[in-house]
């Protein structure tokens, strides 16, 4: 197996990407690598514009609720 970094894409996940508690993804579409075009197994999908206009307000502290 290549070593972790010969494994990364960068932008894989898009151009924003939020990792919750559990490890759950919140993710913008990516525009290039292997999930283009498909959604991560127990990720969120999120158009770009959408996860763009909450990112600045979302930190580490800050609860997020998926309803």
């Amino acid at each position: 197996m290549p070593p972790a970094a010969a494994r990364r894409v960068p932008g894989a996940l898009g151009r924003y990407v939020l990792v919750l508690d559990d490890g759950t993804e919140i993710y913008s579409p990516p525009r290039a690598g292997p999930l283009q075009g498909w959604v991560k197994p127990a990720a969120i999908l999120v158009p770009e514009g959408d996860l763009a206009a909450i990112f600045d307000a979302v930190s580490e502290d800050v609860p997020v609720y998926i309803y």
